[in-house]
Formats: C-alpha cells, sequence, structure tokens
C-alpha cells in the first residue's frame, strides 16, 4: 500500500528427514523401496518432490506405545550420516525408491525372497520385519486378516493384526516408523505396512508387493 507495489508471500520447505522402514532390496539391480506411501508435507499434505535425498542408517532410541485415538511412533536416531546407504530417487504415493550405494544385509534371509503376487496371498498368519531396539531386526508374527483384490496400485490392499505378544508388549500394535515393514507369508515377501488403524492400534493396512516393485521398473 505504501509503494503501490504488489507483493508476493513465499512459503518454503526446503529438506525433510523422517525415520521409516526398508522394503526391500534387490541386490541384482541395487534398487531399494521403502515406506509404501509416500512422504508428505506435513502442512499441506503435498507429496515433497525428490531433487535429492539419501537413505540413512537409524538406530532406535525409544518406541512410544500406541493407544486408542493416539498413534505411537519410534523415536530414532540417524547415524553414519557421511556413509549413507543409498540415494533416493523417488517420492510416490506408494513409497520412496533408489539405488544403494553398497550391499544390504538382511539378518534373517541371505538370499533374496520371492514375491507373493496378491492372488497368492492367504487370510492367516504372516510375519513382518522391523526394528525397534538399536538397529536390530526382529521378526513378529501378524495376522492377515483381510484381502482387498486391487486392479490399480493403493495402499490398503491388506489388513493385518499384530498377534505377537512381545511386539504388542513393546508398542502396542503399529506406530509410526514402522512403514515400509515388509511383510511376509510362506517364504515370499507379499507387502509391507503402511498405515495404522487410530481407533484399533493393533489392526493396519498394508500394500501389495506388486504395487511397490512397478515403481522401480
Amino acid at each position: 500500500k505504501e509503494d503501490n507495489l504488489y507483493k508476493i508471500g513465499v512459503w518454503v520447505r526446503d529438506k525433510t528427514a523422517g525415520l521409516g522402514t526398508l522394503t526391500f532390496y534387490n541386490p541384482e539391480t541395487k534398487c531399494f523401496g521403502a515406506l509404501g506411501h509416500a512422504i508428505t508435507d506435513p502442512d499441506t499434505g503435498d507429496i515433497l518432490a525428490v531433487r535429492d535425498g539419501e537413505l540413512l542408517s537409524a538406530s532406535v532410541d525409544s518406541v512410544k506405545q500406541g493407544t486408542i485415538g493416539i498413534p505411537g511412533e519410534i523415536r530414532g536416531i540417524f547415524y553414519e550420516a557421511d556413509e549413507p546407504l543409498g540415494k533416493l530417487e523417488k517420492n510416490t504415493a506408494f513409497g520412496i525408491y533408489g539405488k544403494a550405494y553398497k550391499q544390504i544385509q538382511n539378518p534373517y534371509y541371505s538370499k533374496p525372497l520371492s514375491i507373493g503376487y496378491q492372488n497368492q496371498i492367504k487370510e492367516g498368519n504372516a510375519y513382518l520385519l522391523t526394528t525397534l531396539d538399536g538397529n536390530t531386526v526382529g521378526m513378529y508374527k501378524v495376522k492377515i486378516e483381510k484381502i482387498n483384490r486391487q486392479k490399480k496400485p493403493g495402499t490398503k490392499g491388506m489388513v493385518i493384526s499384530v498377534i505377537d505378544q512381545e511386539l504388542l508388549n513393546k508398542t502396542g500394535g503399529i506406530v509410526q516408523g514402522m512403514s515400509g515393514s515388509p511383510i511376509i507369508q510362506n517364504n515370499k515377501i507379499v507387502g509391507a505396512v503402511t498405515h495404522v488403524f487410530v481407533n484399533d492400534p493393533k489392526k493396519g493396512y498394508g500394500i501389495f508387493i506388486e504395487w511397490m516393485l512397478q515403481q522401480v521398473e
């Protein structure tokens, strides 16, 4: 008003960081995928574009248990920031993807797992891999309660419930930071954890692994 010139307000988000779980790594192509859902801006909800980014090692420091109406969360710290695990290339509605700088080891599976497509998944027992203490991967029992067969990609292909008592004691169920935890049934990777039921933290949604793999093709 003072100088009769138009002004524009600019709001800038120049970087972000968060704790999540690596879903898969292909030792032949060195491609990786994680989260199973997008990294979004906390204020606008928009999917953040990737200019550059890196996959870092993290150590879980503590876990806040989830309760009805209040999601829990895994709290951790990044370390070895000068030795990143890989380069982040894509942030999509179905997870984040990139290429690893070096081999990534899985303590439970020395050889790559087969892929379990949605028509091969059955209701019943399965396992998820996640980290709740330090940087040690644990295997926990879950139950696939419902399968929503999908013709196009979506992040809510399965309803899973945590039945592992150790996991329930530590987290109360599914908590923030477990997104991307691989779901394994009959020695096949079938999907990844994506969301928790806010009103029932023992339950959550999972994405089919085929939708995640499509993102790196």
